[in-house]
């Protein structure tokens, strides 16, 4: 738990949802009814904040719990693999960059295949289909109205739940 709750101190400023989740996880805490950790791999980037904040809320409202890393300039597959093995699986948001995707959040992407953890990973409508093997449990996302596609989301998460046996 401490991992979790030193991650959130140095997130808390990249979106508000942060904040509230670590509120419902204390909560989930009294309760006892937490159900995964979840490792969650998404853009940084401020034009991306709502997209993130809008995945966050869903994936919160299924009680999975996030775990975050902090951003960095390079890549560490030794500290990747050990985060994920300290989690049930990965959720990812692949989204639309001027040079492309990011390349961190593919590296973490298939690090965790290669973990063979379960993965589910939410692309934007406007990248190639292939980017992504079709074994991947996945789905797409529109930058411009991903809000009107809430059940489609929902469902994925839910089914994603399912499958960690939740």
């Amino acid at each position: 738990m401490e991992i979790i709750t030193l991650k959130w101190k140095l997130q808390k400023d990249y979106g508000h949802w942060y904040i509230s989740l670590l509120e419902n996880l204390n909560r989930r805490n009294r309760m006892s009814c937490m159900n995964g950790v979840i490792y969650y791999s998404h853009s940084y980037r401020p034009e991306d904040g709502k997209i993130v904040d809008y995945f966050g809320e869903l994936i919160n409202k299924q009680n999975l719990i996030l775990s975050l890393d902090p951003p960095s300039k390079s890549f560490s597959r030794a500290k990747l693999t050990r985060h994920l093995n300290n989690c049930d699986g990965m959720i990812a948001i692949l989204n639309t960059r001027v040079n492309g995707v990011s390349p961190y959040i593919l590296f973490e992407v298939q690090t965790c295949i290669k973990a063979k953890k379960p993965l589910l990973v939410f692309i934007e409508d406007s990248l190639d289909d292939t980017i992504i093997p079709v074994r991947i449990l996945q789905k797409r996302f529109s930058r411009n109205s991903f809000f009107h596609q809430i059940r489609e989301h929902q469902h994925i998460i839910r089914h994603f739940c399912d499958y960690l046996g939740n």
